[in-house]
């Protein structure tokens, strides 16, 4: 340990009082709204520990504890939000007020270019520290950012397989339930996986039922018609059952024309023909 550097550890350590209010002071009046608004105690308490930190850094030459405390403020307040300038004033401060004390004690002394150089390299370490806790925050909550879109992602295609159930009840013949209302998106989302399904299960029948939509006007009725013209450009023919006598009214007064849609009354009806398309039939057992 230099002369210098022996000075200066015990006139700051002679000083801590003093130098600790003022350091606070400062930091509280000038280090932005977040430490404005932190009660000054607790501010003067981060304070006291990092620069007894400084002090058995000059005392020893280990700037581990210093950097230890410079990484959990950098990812304590880089999770709370705090703009990074704000908690690199600190370090911009301590600097500050650190090359006053080393002007005080070097009046009279011969200059240490050594000890000038280990200051600011600590604070330069320090600066980093805060920067790259910061960083690993920000990618940790990128990550967490893109579990949660992935998430998201997957609990979309749940519920779309959930709102879109197409089941094969025989070989080569799909249902396809419709509960609810059905919008553009949605009614995208049904064609494409009736046509997904279609190809998967070599298919050539869909019995679409919408026993469960509440109400058909000319937009769900053109969903209707472009997805007979899909399934049968794939070699398949799509049957409709569940029309109602009120949505049977709808569709009549809208003048929409299903002619080349197969239509059956009911869920049942549906099946039969499919069967009968493929030469099967549902008989009793004798």
């Amino acid at each position: 340990m230099t002369t210098l550097q022996q000075h200066l550890l015990e006139y700051w350590r002679a000083n801590h009082t003093q130098f600790l209010d003022t350091l606070t002071e400062d930091i509280h009046t000038h280090g932005g709204s977040s430490y404005q608004h932190m009660p000054i105690a607790e501010l003067r308490d981060g304070l006291d520990r990092t620069v007894q930190a400084w002090q058995a850094f000059l005392e020893h030459d280990d700037t581990a504890v210093i950097m230890q405390i410079a990484s959990v403020m950098g990812q304590r307040r880089a999770a709370n939000q705090i703009d990074v300038r704000d908690t690199l004033y600190v370090i911009d401060a301590l600097r500050t007020h650190i090359l006053r004390l080393v002007d005080h004690i070097s009046a009279n002394m011969p200059a240490d270019v050594q000890l000038e150089r280990k200051i600011e390299a600590a604070l330069h370490d320090q600066r980093k520290m805060i920067i790259g806790a910061y960083g690993d925050v920000m990618l940790e909550a990128q990550q967490l950012l893109a579990d949660r879109e992935q998430a998201l992602a997957y609990q979309g295609r749940l519920i779309q397989e959930l709102s879109t159930p197409i089941v094969p009840i025989f070989e080569g013949v799909l249902v396809l339930p419709l509960v609810g209302a059905v919008d553009s998106r949605r009614a995208t989302q049904v064609m494409e996986s009736a046509l997904e399904k279609i190809v998967e299960n070599q298919a050539d029948v869909l019995i679409l039922d919408i026993t469960g939509v509440p109400m058909v006007d000319t937009g769900v009725a053109n969903y209707l018609i472009q997805m007979a013209r899909a399934v049968n450009l794939l070699g398949a023919q799509v049957v409709l059952v569940g029309i109602g006598a009120e949505i049977a009214q709808t569709i009549v007064q809208l003048g929409v024309e299903l002619s080349n849609i197969v239509t059956r009354s009911n869920l049942q009806s549906g099946i039969d023909y499919a069967l009968t398309r493929r030469g099967y039939a549902i008989q009793p057992v004798a």
